[in-house]
């Protein structure tokens, strides 16, 4: 079995093609992982609307600037 250059070059562009796309791939997923990440420990004051950064992961937090009570998802508490 011997493979001349066209069949050489051929397999060296399709792998190279083959690299790019699972590159892009994951970078995507690895970008969506950190985005999901940044927004859960950043929240956003629903009453002022100033974005502060959550210490714990409590289900309410309060704002530093407006003393608001703000939530992480839907709570019974706030309505």
């Amino acid at each position: 079995m011997t493979i001349d250059i066209t069949q050489f070059f051929l397999g060296f562009v399709l792998l190279a093609f083959a690299w790019v796309v699972l590159d892009l791939l994951f970078e995507r997923i690895i970008g969506r992982i950190y985005h999901w990440n940044k927004g859960r420990k950043i929240r956003e004051c629903h009453l002022c609307g100033k974005n502060y950064k959550e210490s714990t992961s409590l289900k309410i937090s309060h704002c530093p600037d407006c003393d608001a009570l703000n939530t992480r998802k839907r709570h019974r508490r706030l309505g």
